[in-house]
């Protein structure tokens, strides 16, 4: 079963700055929403250059360029996991304030 890529782009154009004002007040889940619409499409854009490279045949024949999208990709692992890791560190975090 193919995933089907995901637009992306429509999901950025309704993204806000989170940042508040002086008597502005946000609540979590819409500050972890925004926060969400705006990374998904940086990395998707990551994800689709380093695909974009390793598709390219003709590009991927120097050392060099190899050692980039390999760079790359550790760099593109490295973020999504610490992402993984601090979103489930803050749904933990939420759960037991919620239950105390």
């Amino acid at each position: 079963m193919m995933n089907q890529p995901i637009n992306i782009s429509s999901l950025i154009s309704d993204s806000h700055d989170i940042s508040l004002s002086a008597n502005e007040s946000i609540s979590l889940e819409q500050r972890l929403i925004a926060t969400y619409v705006e990374n998904s499409g940086k990395y998707e854009s990551q994800k689709h250059q380093v695909m974009s490279l390793v598709s390219d045949i003709s590009a991927a024949t120097t050392p060099e360029t190899l050692f980039a999208i390999q760079q790359q990709t550790a760099d593109y692992n490295i973020e999504v996991s610490l992402i993984s890791a601090l979103t489930r560190k803050a749904t933990g975090a939420i759960e037991t304030l919620l239950r105390a």
